[in-house]
């Protein structure tokens, strides 16, 4: 066996980026969709990981776009799912409003709310 087949393949990072955006974008679109066949609580913990997987200052104002789908959607009308998402929307959101200058404290303020 030559060396070459073990080595993982090169990630093309502007292909990456374009796929996690297009994910952003249409995964919303289909949230009533997947209600049907994932438990809302499921879904909302993987709707919460993707949102969280891209980094802070990429794709913002998709991954913005996508968390305000997500708030008027079927999932966070659910007590559960709201409670689940809430965090994510809020470290998604609050970097953005003015007069933000305690925003690592406030993220921590609400991440402890929530996990009591």
């Amino acid at each position: 066996m030559s060396g070459h087949l073990l080595c993982k393949p090169e990630i093309d990072t502007d292909q990456y980026i374009a796929a996690e955006g297009v994910c952003l974008k249409e995964i919303p679109t289909v949230i009533g969709d997947l209600v049907k066949v994932f438990p809302k609580r499921k879904l909302s913990e993987h709707l919460v990981a993707l949102c969280c997987v891209v980094p802070q200052g990429k794709l913002t104002g998709t991954k913005l776009a996508c968390v305000m789908d997500i708030v008027h959607s079927e999932v966070f009308i659910d007590t559960e799912c709201r409670f689940l998402l809430l965090p994510m929307v809020t470290e998604n959101i609050l970097p953005h409003l003015p007069g933000n200058d305690n925003v690592s404290l406030d993220l921590l303020i609400i991440r402890r709310t929530y996990l009591i």
